[in-house]
C-alpha cells in the first residue's frame, strides 16, 4: 500500500473501527442521560456517533467545520461548532451544560501539555453525575 493511502480515516479498517468505537461508547450511556445534551469533541466532517445517538440535544465540536457540513448536520438535529480545543482558552459552553461528553479517537492527537487544561474544561461543562467517554485507537 502506498504511503499516501496510509492516512487516518482512509485505511481498510478505519470505517469498521470507528463503528466499533461508537457502539462501545453508546453502550456506556444510561437511558436517563439521553433526555439531555451530548457533546462529541472532534466529531469530524461526518459526525457518525452523533447521527446514531438518541439525545434531546446533540452538539459536535471540531477544529474545522465547513458550512455545507454544518447545514447537513443541522438537518439531522446536530449543532456543529468550529472550535480549536488546543488553542482556545475555554470550551464555548456554560458550566454544567452537558449530560455526556465524548471524545472518540481524539485524545492521542492532542499535544500532551494541553491535556490537563482540556480535561478541566470538559469537567466544567459536564453536569454533576455526567459521563465523559473517551476512546483511543489502540
Amino acid at each position: 500500500m502506498a504511503a499516501s493511502h496510509m492516512v487516518r480515516g482512509y485505511g481498510p479498517l478505519d470505517s469498521f473501527l470507528a463503528k466499533q468505537r461508537y457502539k462501545a461508547a453508546r453502550r456506556q450511556i444510561k437511558s436517563a442521560q439521553k433526555n439531555g445534551r451530548i457533546l462529541d469533541i472532534g466529531c469530524g466532517s461526518y459526525p457518525l456517533f452523533l447521527l446514531n445517538a438518541d439525545f434531546t440535544e446533540k452538539y459536535g465540536l471540531d477544529k474545522v467545520v465547513e458550512t455545507a457540513t454544518e447545514e447537513r448536520a443541522k438537518q439531522q438535529g446536530i449543532v456543529l461548532i468550529s472550535h480549536d480545543i488546543e488553542n482556545e482558552e475555554k470550551l464555548p459552553f456554560g458550566d454544567n451544560f452537558f449530560d455526556v461528553v465524548s471524545m472518540l479517537a481524539v485524545f492521542e492527537h492532542i499535544e500532551p501539555g494541553k491535556l490537563v487544561k482540556i480535561h478541566k474544561e470538559i469537567y466544567r461543562i459536564l453536569k454533576p453525575g455526567g459521563m465523559y467517554i473517551m476512546t483511543t485507537p489502540a
